[in-house]
């Protein structure tokens, strides 16, 4: 479990399915995520096993994104395997209401913290397509780097990368930004 000042990231777990299937369903969220339909049940199930299998092969993988306040989730930040790659990525989503609010961020920068602190990992990466200017704003914001376009998931997808030195030298802001 990792806190941040307004969010308790946490590992999902099986028991968890109703509120990942409300969230892997939601149309605004699923929009620039699974573009060409909103995922069955079944599908969302299956997401959910992945998800809980990472985590326990890697130690790290999606998170649930809870307001530290409510205890309500609100969405998913994490770190997995990157679509059939060697490479390690960064997702995340949230709910509309709290686009907008640097929350995504936060989370992202805590969890990019994870995975080069603790995990060790010497590289991470995200994608996204190219209409969801939110989430590039999200990746270069918490000091990730364009390196190119690339087709992911079955999408044409903007390609983002930081290196764990430039997780150091970018990681102040958000030490900074913690207290």
């Amino acid at each position: 479990m990792i806190e941040t000042p307004r969010l308790i990231l946490r590992p999902w777990t099986m028991d968890d399915y109703d509120e990942f299937l409300r969230l892997r369903t939601n149309p605004e969220i699923m929009r620039y995520i699974k573009p060409k339909g909103i995922p069955t049940p079944e599908q969302v199930r299956e997401r959910l096993e992945k998800a809980v299998a990472v985590h326990e092969k890697h130690g790290f993988g999606l998170c649930a994104v809870i307001l530290r306040d409510t205890g309500r989730i609100i969405g998913w930040c994490g770190l997995q395997p990157f679509d059939e790659t060697d490479e390690i990525e960064i997702g995340y989503a949230v709910e509309k209401e709290f686009w907008g609010q640097g929350i995504v961020s936060e989370a992202a920068a805590a969890l990019l913290g994870y995975g080069f602190e603790t995990v060790g990992l010497e590289r991470i990466v995200a994608v996204a397509i190219p209409e969801n200017r939110g989430s590039s704003r999200v990746m270069e914001k918490i000091g990730m780097t364009y390196e190119k376009n690339t087709v992911a998931y079955g999408n044409e997808c903007v390609y983002y990368a930081m290196s764990r030195d430039q997780w150091q030298s970018a990681s102040s802001q958000w030490s900074a930004a913690s207290r």
